[in-house]
């Protein structure tokens, strides 16, 4: 039996990794399900849908469907295993750019797609032999600024959707087509958000943005974009803030007999969790010292690849502390997990874990490069009973 995330010693981590090998990923239930409860709160009268995109582990999923979450695919790959894990045809939207007939083919019958340009909706008037309902995906003339979003992914030139302007120029041309029936709209600023009133604008104005359309929609996505703090001097969103300020503009939109959905990966699972290894060498250099490690980018790239400044720990009973940098054993010089960080002073051996580890880590990570061992997920219910993930 492990101890939950707050209890956790280094007797829990040693554990771990002796039983299940490293470098390893762990996932705590009862963090996903205290992540769960926040958004229900937050947001309620809302549905919650999970981006599966975040971590797609069949536990993982699972569990959310069980809480009664939808979910959020960005591939019709997403869909099929949102379907296994327990979630129903009802409760799946599959939104990306640029899919493919077969795309559509393989998602169709187990979620409603959302179109995301003109382009697509042409081609989905021509793939569907009969009225269809589907969404669509509106990149809005108001975004967000890139000091207050970790990704900025709409109120600009993107990729993403169709901008807003051009929708409404053009609603009356895409009535026209026959095989589409459009009853909803997603729209996404951009994620990892840390500031409560950016969100609540952006709500503010996807509830304007649906009030422009002469149709009721049956449903209207409004992304998410909540932030966690990865690092040092950032802050937890202030969830009473959130609460209030949502109720407020439900209640000056007042569309309550509309489908109202919130997604969420990060904010879902990014606290549940922890990437644990060992260190293998310890060296000096120009003045620097270095932590190497088992598994740097090829078992967690994401500090590499978003520059993203995860906290680090070492589990030990030292009392000393010292800055050091910590390196992966890949034979590239961007192989750093984090610089210049303040940890207990280690021993080669000693187990090191980065801290919110539990969105965009294992299938974000180069796995196969160099051809090292792979990290293995562990996943502990809140019983405490880990479990090595398939």
């Amino acid at each position: 039996m492990i101890k939950i995330m707050e209890e956790w010693t280094l007797e829990d981590a040693i554990k771990l990794l002796d039983r299940f090998g490293y470098p390893a990923y762990i996932y705590e239930e009862q963090e996903i399900l205290r992540r769960i409860r926040l958004l229900k709160y937050i947001f309620d009268g809302f549905d919650i849908f999970y981006s599966l995109k975040a971590n797609p582990n069949k536990k993982i999923v699972s569990f959310m469907a069980q809480n009664g979450l939808g979910a959020d695919c960005a591939s019709p790959y997403e869909v099929l295993l949102a379907k296994e894990c327990g979630i129903s045809s009802g409760n799946i939207l599959y939104s990306s750019p640029g899919k493919t007939e077969m795309d559509i083919e393989i998602a169709a019958e187990d979620s409603l797609i959302v179109a995301d340009s003109l382009g697509e909706l042409q081609r989905m008037d021509i793939y569907f032999d009969r009225k269809t309902n589907i969404g669509v995906r509106i990149n809005p003339s108001k975004g967000v600024s890139s000091e207050k979003a970790f990704e900025v992914m709409g109120g600009e030139s993107s990729k993403f959707g169709i901008d807003e302007e051009l929708f409404f120029s053009k609603k009356s041309n895409i009535e026209k087509l026959k095989n589409i029936n459009i009853i909803g709209i997603h729209v996404y600023i951009g994620s990892g958000i840390l500031d409560e009133e950016v969100i609540l604008g952006n709500f503010e104005n996807i509830f304007r943005i649906a009030s422009r359309a002469d149709k009721k929609f049956d449903f209207i996505d409004f992304g998410g974009g909540l932030g966690i703090p990865y690092e040092e001097g950032q802050r937890e969103l202030d969830v009473e803030i959130l609460k209030k300020g949502i109720q407020k503009i439900r209640e000056k939109f007042k569309m309550d007999k509309t489908r109202l959905i919130v997604e969420s990966g990060r904010y879902l699972t990014a606290t549940c969790g922890r990437f644990l290894t060992r260190i293998t060498d310890i060296k000096e250099s120009a003045g620097k010292k270095y932590y190497i490690i088992y598994g740097g980018m090829n078992g967690f790239f994401r500090p590499a690849f978003t520059g993203t400044k995860h906290k680090v720990k070492v589990h030990n009973n030292s009392d000393k502390k010292e800055k050091i940098t910590v390196a992966g054993h890949l034979c590239t010089p961007i192989d750093i997990t984090a610089s210049e960080v303040q940890v207990n002073k280690a021993c080669v051996g000693d187990v090191i874990e980065v801290c919110d580890a539990g969105a965009y880590g294992y299938t974000m990570s180069l796995k196969e490069f160099i051809s090292h061992r792979q990290p293995v997920e562990i996943y502990i219910d809140q019983k405490g009973n880990a479990e090595k993930c398939s």
